[in-house]
């Protein structure tokens, strides 16, 4: 993708001021440039990107002192979001519980991540569209009291491990569950529905024993969209 800006400068140190800025903002760094679009009707949508190859200053794009400058880019995940995270908690004294997402709305779908707060054994999250199961991902270990297991689905993450030091828990999946942790996502309206066409939400259902009242469920994900 590219993004076509214009510089619109007085005299030639103006410019040369302008273009060692916008150099500087669109800079590499191991973080993606976060590009904000507002709509018309005041709402915002976000994509993440980064800077594809050298930022020309051709002598053939100048116009006066002002210059037209194209910025290549690079989106890995190619969809706009909203930039509010969506947060949703659900207490797991008894078992099941559960977190319905409604994607009414939303054409893309999104990669969660969900953070367990123990005490939990053998616990899981099964995925529904609907009443029809699409996946389930199981563990097969115990969360101590207070501990919080961190369960990432996001692309290039992939990863389950304990927060306050870091420490891999991938070794506690389930392997007869493993393809589901490549698998399983918020799905896009038209996804769930091309699943079960009477569904309204994302299920995703959780189980597990020795539970507590401390024992909880955060969700983590974004709204998502193919176009703005």
């Amino acid at each position: 993708m590219t993004l076509t800006l214009y510089l619109d400068a007085d005299t030639t140190l103006q410019a040369d001021v302008y273009r060692d800025t916008l150099t500087n903002i669109f800079a590499p760094t191991n973080d993606p440039l976060k590009l904000d679009i507002t709509k018309k009707d005041g709402s915002v949508r976000r994509i993440d990107c980064y800077l594809d190859g050298q930022i020309d200053y051709p002598m053939s794009s100048r116009i006066g002192a002002s210059h037209a400058v194209v910025i290549p880019l690079s989106a890995p995940e190619p969809a706009f979001y909203n930039q509010t995270q969506v947060v949703t908690e659900v207490m797991m004294p008894t078992s099941p519980a559960e977190i319905a997402i409604t994607m009414t709305g939303c054409t893309w779908d999104d990669w969660p991540v969900f953070d367990i707060t123990g005490p939990v054994t053998n616990f899981q999250i099964a995925h529904q569209a609907g009443t029809t199961a699409i996946e389930a991902l199981k563990l097969i270990s115990s969360i101590p009291d207070g501990e919080v297991w961190e369960l990432d689905f996001r692309p290039h993450y992939k990863f389950i491990w304990k927060k306050s030091t870091g420490a891999s828990r991938m070794q506690y999946i389930d392997t007869t569950t493993i393809s589901a942790f490549a698998t399983l996502r918020v799905l896009s309206d038209k996804a769930t529905k091309a699943i079960d066409t009477a569904a309204t939400s994302n299920r995703f259902i959780f189980t597990g024993t020795g539970l507590s009242a401390a024992t909880k469920v955060t969700m983590y994900h974004y709204k998502r969209f193919l176009s703005l």
